[in-house]
């Protein structure tokens, strides 16, 4: 949404207010009902989970997660959530400070698993029967995403999932004890595979499998100027 002044989109303040006698849970917690933007974007680039869950929160060090399910057992929703807590930590170490203090992470059950990052808050949809430790592990891109600023506003692909796709290929790989040359290993496969094609395309309007190798591999030249940096 976006209001317009003059012809031109302007950033108007506003409150949205979630009259509900339903559970409510957001990046911000689980018991506000009114929220103040800058702008209705901002507002919109929220999620806003309405219903029963299961909850559950990991601190790491200054930023909090609420991690909610709506079908997952007590036990597999607290393992769950050590993996994510890891995954975050690990990540803030290789990309700095999270850019928000809180942040809200909802699992639930679909015949058709994805995920996906709004604003401040992660959704995965999985199978019921998957192992959730292992398919959140193992699937961490839309957490990397936190750090992209502006991720529904980046039109090409091999920013917006590419580079985050580095971040989480580098992490899993430590959270399942694999070593580096396994890692470079994929490295590789990711250069080998968009040097295939690269005479034939064009990064900026693919969205393809190939487009995310050469932004994967942009974050790992990324990630190795930083380092030395």
């Amino acid at each position: 949404p976006a209001i317009y002044v003059d012809g031109a989109a302007a950033n108007v303040a506003a409150t949205l207010l979630i009259e509900t006698d339903l559970p409510l849970y957001t990046s911000a917690g689980s018991d506000r009902r009114v929220f103040d933007a800058p702008s209705l974007a901002r507002l919109a680039n929220e999620s806003y989970e309405v219903g029963p869950l299961a909850m559950t929160r990991r601190d790491v060090e200054d930023v909090t997660l609420w991690i909610g399910s709506s079908s997952m057992p007590d036990g597999a929703l607290e393992g769950a959530a050590d993996v994510l807590a890891d995954a975050f930590r690990r990540l803030r170490d290789h990309l700095g400070p999270s850019p928000t203090d809180s942040v809200l992470i909802t699992l639930h059950p679909s015949a058709a698993p994805s995920s996906a990052r709004d604003g401040s808050t992660v959704v995965w949809s999985m199978a019921s029967d998957a192992d959730p430790e292992v398919e959140l592990a193992s699937g961490l891109r839309p957490l990397a995403h936190l750090w992209i600023p502006g991720t529904r506003s980046i039109a090409e692909a091999w920013l917006r999932e590419g580079v985050p796709e580095h971040y989480a290929a580098l992490v899993a790989n430590a959270m399942f004890g694999g070593q580096a040359d396994a890692f470079a290993r994929g490295v590789v496969r990711s250069w080998d595979r968009y040097a295939a094609n690269a005479q034939d395309r064009t990064l900026r309007l693919g969205d393809d499998a190939w487009v995310v190798d050469a932004g994967a591999l942009a974050g790992f030249c990324l990630d190795g100027t930083l380092r030395e940096s």
